[in-house]
């Protein structure tokens, strides 16, 4: 598996950037809340910690390797431990990621359901779930967003 990836930033999509390794180009998806800094870093090198999961169908035998990208070791420990929340699934949590992980958690250590329904794909009833399941697991990202 591969856990970190280092290269030159050819691309920044919406949601994915391209990261040019020798004669490999890697394509990466990445949370929305990196993608203004990441566009001031084209043509340059750049560092991810990453994730790789199967998207698709397997009953139809369609599934499609993906790699997730994060610039901070502490976004992906937390991306793993959102998509832990049930009906939070990698893409959901991708697009929901649109504020630094450090605010979100900050939220859901203050039970701030008006925040985190603030972001992408987030309702009210997944707020209530993802606060009912991670408060009190995620103080250590909340740091000095005056969180417990």
């Amino acid at each position: 598996m591969i856990v970190r990836l280092s290269g030159k930033l050819d691309f920044v999509g919406q949601d994915c950037v391209h990261v040019t390794i020798g004669e490999m180009t890697h394509e990466l998806l990445v949370p929305a809340a990196d993608i203004p800094f990441l566009q001031t870093k084209i043509g340059q090198h750049v560092a991810f910690f990453t994730l790789q999961y199967l998207e698709g169908n397997p009953s139809f035998g369609s599934l499609a390797p993906k790699m997730l990208g994060f610039l901070r070791s502490d976004d992906k420990d937390f991306f793993d431990l959102f998509t832990t929340v049930k009906g939070i699934g990698t893409r959901k949590a991708l697009r929901a990621f649109s504020i630094p992980t450090s605010e979100i958690a900050a939220a859901i250590a203050l039970k701030d359901v008006r925040k985190l329904t603030s972001l992408p794909t987030v309702g009210k009833r997944a707020a209530e779930t993802i606060i009912a399941e991670l408060h009190g697991k995620v103080d250590k990202f909340a740091v000095g967003h005056g969180a417990p």
